[in-house]
């Protein structure tokens, strides 16, 4: 696969008639990790804002006018405490703020994210509503482009029978992530929301997956997971995320 990618890189390169592309093949830690690495390489090379995308995205305005959003930016944000998504679906374009629905079109300046990192204990979900969350505690707001340029695939990427499902390990890391979330926050509306969320998002998912055929035995164990590792505040890479995800992560790297 890493041969692969270094081929499409060099071909990329002689596309884009640009030597300033790099690769790193890193151990897999996590969403939050990946993001936080490839950030802090772009400080390195000398970048004052840096925009995530996820290998599944694609740009459907070619080039992305990275002029005009750097303009916008600056003309809107506090580098110092705002952040602008780049929206990935044609409604969102028309928005002015939010909450944050993906990480892919996050746009950073290297001096929020030494303020706010994403979170790599939470390995995936929700870390990009988290981060967006932190940015608002911050007294930073969450802007959108006004411009449809990116998109990226529905939340979830796997179809049974014609509906989406997702995997036992996601379904246990928002489970845990989430009430791990509401039981670190300090306000108990703040908390009782999040909780409310997290049940409303949990039954949409599983009458997708029971309407795909998922075994909602196997689902509910993964979200009953969730909920004992979030009380006994475990976090990260745990047992029970290898045993669900069938070992997909090196947790030879946490403690």
């Amino acid at each position: 696969m890493a041969a692969k990618i270094l081929n499409y890189i060099e071909l990329l390169k002689i596309e884009t008639r640009t030597n300033n592309i790099n690769f790193f093949h890193i151990k897999n830690l996590g969403i939050g990790h990946t993001i936080n690495y490839g950030i802090e390489q772009a400080i390195s090379d000398g970048y004052e804002l840096i925009t995530i995308m996820d290998d599944d995205a694609s740009i459907i305005k070619n080039p992305l006018p990275v002029d005009s959003i750097c303009n916008f930016f600056y003309d809107n944000c506090d580098v110092e405490k705002d952040m602008l998504v780049l929206p990935t679906n044609k409604a969102d374009a028309f928005k002015r703020t939010t909450k944050g629905s993906g990480d892919t079109g996050i746009t950073i300046s290297k001096r929020l994210f030494s303020r706010h990192r994403f979170r790599e204990d939470f390995i995936f979900d929700p870390i990009d509503l988290y981060f967006c969350n932190q940015v608002v505690k911050g007294g930073g707001e969450c802007l959108i482009y006004p411009a449809w340029l990116i998109y990226t695939p529905p939340f979830r990427r796997e179809a049974i029978n014609g509906f989406r499902v997702l995997p036992q390990w996601r379904y246990y890391l928002i489970t845990r992530n989430r009430l791990i979330w509401a039981f670190e926050t300090d306000s108990i509306m703040e908390s009782l929301s999040i909780l409310r969320d997290t049940v409303r998002i949990i039954i949409r998912l599983e009458r997708s997956s029971f309407k795909a055929g998922q075994s909602l035995v196997e689902i509910n164990q993964a979200i009953t997971l969730g909920i004992f590792d979030a009380i006994k505040h475990r976090r990260g890479i745990t047992d029970h995320l290898q045993i669900l995800s069938n070992n997909r992560f090196d947790k030879d790297a946490w403690i």
